[in-house]
């Protein structure tokens, strides 16, 4: 029930009969005009969301840390016959975030569970293509997310919930790869 039957703030998507990700609704509708099916995705945190992505993604890498979350989500995928996700039961940090060292670059990775802050900082050129996505939900729990380098070096859209006080889901369209420095910027300015 948790991952087929939507509460108030979930919205199923009519093309796939699917719950969409639990992020903000008008990040939904921007998420819903790009075409994924070729795409690499990482998902830190699983969810009805894995279904969802396994249904618009060419592949799917899903991690959990919490053991009947995992079980549930990976019982769901099986109903959908979902065979295109590689789904990853990882309790501590360092097995959470090894697909970020170990499994290449990914096309968006979405971080939406536990150790968001540890995951967000280890995103790199190493495993985000040059146009890829990060999509962050629940940014009002780390909002000093919007410092970390590689995203503070690309532009963010932040989509908050509409009646609903302080939901935030944050979508960084990966372009640059390096910060630009002041020493750069102000090479050219003679004294």
């Amino acid at each position: 029930p948790l991952l087929t039957n939507p509460n108030e703030w979930q919205f199923v998507d009519k093309e796939t009969n699917l719950l969409y990700p639990y992020y903000t609704e008008p990040s939904l509708e921007i998420i819903d005009y790009f075409d994924f099916s070729e795409q690499r995705v990482l998902e830190l945190g699983m969810g009805a969301s894995t279904i969802w992505w396994s249904k618009k993604a060419k592949s799917v890498v899903a991690v959990d840390n919490n053991p009947q979350w995992y079980n549930m989500v990976v019982e769901g995928l099986n109903e959908k016959n979902s065979q295109n996700v590689h789904a990853i039961f990882a309790e501590e940090l360092q097995d959470y975030t090894l697909p970020l060292k170990t499994m290449g670059v990914f096309d968006v990775i979405i971080v939406d569970g536990s150790f968001r802050k540890e995951c967000l900082e280890l995103i790199s050129k190493k495993n985000i293509a040059a146009k890829g996505m990060v999509i962050l939900d629940n940014l009002e729990f780390i909002p000093e997310a919007i410092e970390i380098p590689l995203l503070r070096a690309n532009e963010a859209h932040i989509f908050a919930q509409p009646k609903h006080h302080y939901w935030r889901t944050a979508i960084w369209h990966i372009k640059n790869f390096e910060l630009v420095s002041f020493r750069s910027v102000f090479s050219g300015i003679q004294k």
